[in-house]
């Protein structure tokens, strides 16, 4: 017999308990495994985890059978007539195929087991440069037909996170969250649009990538199926090993009438909650708080520290609390942009369902224009997810709105154009550049501003990009906020001062007309063998800077476009103008770049 831990991945297709079926004729059980657990009966018919041992499963015809004393599994029917059952049907499909650019490809999953679909979750693991390109629809059986994401993310890379009708709202900032991050679909269509179908057929996902340049390759999909009519189903949370993670200013919606004592008891209860469990990276330096006021049952709440991993008894939590907002609790500490932690919200004697709010007084130190960080040419990374709006309103685009933003401040190192972008942020930003000097005042509006650009390959999207002739010495304010008076997330700013003196070029972009594509390959081909003649900038056909133009820069090239996480050309790179960092014998005698 094979042990299997619910860490490790299990290759049957279906995952169920299988009965015989004198046992099975009136009466289900709901089942829960862990993989540190020891199997133990509850008063409401679920086998569920304790420490220090797991529930032992073999394989037999495809399915996963538990085995257990029969003589327990007896008493625990007797003692509970009314015992009823959430079946539940996990399948997993790894293709690991190239996603067609453009192009769609499918893959399916064939469930034979067949149950009135209550409930369906399905975690994605895409990789792709550029989430913006991409179409992700799931199809049941009977066709009905959902839109997970379509066209959302811009920018953003990857699509990583289970799609759950009971998630979070829909936002692109959070698509390459994590596994552990529970998601609305976008639509069109939701996920509850599958209720009371037929489990049983085949299921679709199609991933069609709508804009060429970019590649992808769909690598997992988990298609979880749920039939709640039954009865009780435990929480996905319900231990620390599958907690859902959430983030600062947000409320979270939950439900303990079905979960289990985890076995952790706080340092302010001695008793075991019956508890669910959630996870937070924090994003900023302050002081953060949880709380759990307004649910209507009696909680117990703890923060656990989870850098490391989850808590074990030998552990104390941060902070603990029972009733601070009547009987619901509220737990405040301080903490340092990077820690992670656990939250166990439960109740004590107590169940039901509730609201976890997370909040905080973290600020960048960059918030206010009068504390801007001052910055150099290059890129600077940046994050306005504890940012707040400080009123400077500007009218850029057709919209008026005062964004969420934090300050730069920038001194031009060169007299000649200034470019600013914001590419590559996983969130719709807005971009002003105002006078230094004295810090603008709410309503007026920007000389320089950007709200939607087009990024250096001819691609739309939702960052921002500014173009501003400046000189040496010249000193200018930046504000850097979302597209919209909500917007947040992480990014960079990039800036590069083009000297009207100094010859500057994109690297790789060798018939110069300002995009990375294979015509530029194939011009350097001919400048080297065949009738071209050489080129006007030998350093943008450097495209490995090497310091040569040959057949190795060809090479490099064909491999930056079509081969998957490939090395791209170096500074000042593709999609950037930018001088030589490098030292050789190359020049450019002509490229526009401006």
């Amino acid at each position: 017999m094979e042990r299997f831990n619910l860490e490790r991945e299990i290759p049957q297709p279906t995952v169920c308990t299988k009965l015989g079926p004198s046992l099975m004729a009136d009466r289900r059980i709901s089942v829960k495994f862990s993989h540190d657990g020891l199997a133990q009966w509850l008063p409401n018919g679920k086998i569920t985890a304790g420490p220090n041992q797991t529930l032992p499963l073999s394989s037999n015809e495809g399915f996963l059978t538990m085995r257990f004393d029969v003589a327990l599994f007896i008493a625990a029917l007797l003692a509970t007539p009314t015992a009823t059952v959430a079946v539940d049907i996990v399948n997993t499909s790894s293709p690991a195929v190239d996603i067609p650019d453009p192009g769609t490809v499918v893959d399916s999953i064939v469930v034979t087991d067949s149950l009135s679909v209550a409930d369906v979750n399905c975690t994605i693991d895409i990789t792709h440069p550029f989430v913006g390109d991409l179409v992700v629809e799931i199809e049941s059986p009977v066709s009905t037909m959902v839109s997970l994401t379509s066209l959302s993310g811009s920018s953003e890379s990857d699509v990583r996170v289970t799609f759950d009708a009971n998630g979070n709202p829909f936002g692109a900032t959070l698509l390459a969250s994590g596994i552990g991050f529970h998601m609305q679909s976008q639509g069109p269509g939701e996920l509850d649009d599958f209720s009371g179908e037929d489990s049983a057929g085949t299921w679709t996902l199609s991933v069609s990538d709508t804009i060429s340049t970019n590649s992808g390759q769909l690598n997992e999909w988990t298609l979880a199926l749920s039939d709640t009519t039954g009865g009780p189903v435990v929480p996905v949370h319900d231990v620390c090993d599958f907690a859902i993670q959430i983030f600062d200013d947000t409320t979270t919606q939950f439900d303990t009438t079905f979960a289990s004592e985890s076995g952790f008891a706080s340092d302010c209860d001695s008793a075991l909650p019956t508890d669910v469990w959630y996870t937070l990276e924090i994003p900023c330096d302050g002081v953060y708080t949880a709380s759990t006021c307004g649910s209507n049952f009696d909680t117990v709440l703890s923060v656990w520290d989870g850098t490391a991993a989850c808590p074990t008894l030998a552990h104390a939590p941060i902070g603990c609390d029972d009733d601070t907002c009547g009987l619901q609790s509220e737990v405040s500490w301080p903490a340092t942009a990077g820690d992670v932690v656990f939250l166990q919200v439960g109740g004590v004697g107590a169940v039901g369902s509730g609201q976890l709010s997370i909040s905080s007084t973290a600020v960048p130190a960059n918030d206010a224009c009068l504390t801007a960080t001052p910055i150099a040419s290059g890129e600077t990374p940046f994050v306005t997810v504890c940012a707040t709006s400080d009123g400077v309103a500007f009218t850029c685009e057709g919209d008026t709105f005062a964004p969420i933003d934090i300050w730069f401040i920038y001194t031009a190192n060169c007299t000649g154009q200034l470019n600013v972008d914001t590419f590559g942020a996983d969130f719709d930003t807005s971009l002003a550049a105002w006078p230094a000097g004295v810090c603008p005042s709410g309503g007026t509006p920007s000389s320089f501003c950007s709200n939607d650009a087009t990024d250096p390959s001819g691609i739309p999207t939702t960052q921002s990009a500014l173009v501003i002739d400046v000189l040496v010495g010249e000193t200018i304010l930046l504000q850097v906020g979302g597209g919209n008076a909500e917007a947040v997330g992480h990014g960079a700013i990039h800036l590069t001062c083009l000297d009207s003196t100094t010859p500057t070029f994109r690297r790789g972009d060798a018939n110069q007309d300002a995009l990375f594509d294979i015509s530029d390959p194939v011009y350097t081909l001919d400048a080297l063998f065949g009738s071209g003649g050489g080129s006007a900038c030998f350093d943008a056909m450097d495209a490995n800077d090497d310091g040569n133009n040959d057949v190795a820069d060809v090479v490099f090239c064909l491999s930056a476009l079509f081969v998957l996480s490939a090395s791209q050309p170096p500074a000042p790179g593709p999609t950037r103008c930018g001088v030589d960092p490098t030292a050789d014998s190359l020049d450019c005698d002509q490229y526009d770049c401006l």
